[in-house]
């Protein structure tokens, strides 16, 4: 897309909410925006940025929308324990969408989607489906592995991050029963299949020291290392005497 050609987004969802015929073909919507010709192809590319974005759908025909116009909602998943979730919508002007653990295709807690609302029930929140996922919001979990017949699994430690991920033979690495592991996914899965993942890291049995810090700081990723510059100030700070006649007190020692 050239840098020196962009459409304002807010004007192009006003063009499409004001179509008289609902969804518009995009030399149709050129032409209400005043598209020059020579930037009708920058703006067929930034039409599918937007499009990817979730900024606009394209539905069959190759026709455009602004997604409230057909029922569609952007925003992020929320799972709650029975597996169904919420998606709290990027509008805040939009309820948040209730969505069924069977409608989230293959969408997890935190990742970005659009949802087709599909009724509204009176008095609580609209229902809907997931219709596409923009955003994944965990390429890696931690789980607990176990070993089948067939294929190996993990159990994610955050039951909300969804199902038992599946982790084929040759994919496990050195984990062993019940360890405790970091796995990156490589496959999301479909209606029909589960997700798939790979083991990246070894944690230990639960119970080993240390287990359950490094398992929240991976599940959050968190780094295990600091950039050089504060292992830098760290290392100078620790070489700092205490001087005579200074107010402060040595700490360091202590366990904290």
């Amino acid at each position: 897309m050239s840098r020196s050609f962009h459409v304002p987004e807010a004007k192009v969802l006003k063009a499409l909410r004001a179509s008289r015929h609902g969804p518009m073909k995009p030399k149709a919507l050129a032409r209400v925006l005043e598209i020059r010709p020579g930037d009708y192809k920058p703006f067929r590319a930034q039409l599918r940025d937007m499009e990817g974005r979730g900024v606009v759908y394209r539905v069959k025909g190759g026709r455009y929308a602004a997604p409230d116009r057909i029922s569609l909602v952007r925003g992020r998943v929320s799972t709650i324990r029975s597996g169904d979730a919420f998606i709290r919508a990027d509008e805040i002007t939009h309820e948040d969408v209730f969505v069924r653990s069977g409608d989230l295709a293959t969408a997890m807690d935190g990742d970005r989607v659009v949802v087709r609302v599909e009724h509204h029930p009176r008095g609580r929140n609209p229902v809907g489906r997931v219709i596409k996922v923009l955003e994944r919001a965990h390429p890696t979990l931690v789980g607990t592995f176990h070993s089948g017949r067939k294929i190996g699994y993990i159990v994610p430690l955050d039951r909300k991050m969804g199902p038992d991920v599946l982790i084929p033979w040759g994919d496990e690495g050195d984990a062993e029963e019940g360890d405790v592991v970091v796995i990156a996914i490589t496959s999301y899965g479909a209606r029909r299949r589960g997700p798939t993942g790979e083991v990246k890291r070894v944690l230990g049995p639960m119970g080993d020291p240390g287990v359950d810090v490094l398992s929240v700081l991976f599940g959050h990723g968190l780094s295990l290392e600091f950039p050089p510059a504060v292992e830098s100030a760290a290392k100078e700070a620790a070489e700092q005497p205490v001087a005579a006649g200074d107010d402060r007190e040595d700490c360091r020692d202590l366990m904290l």
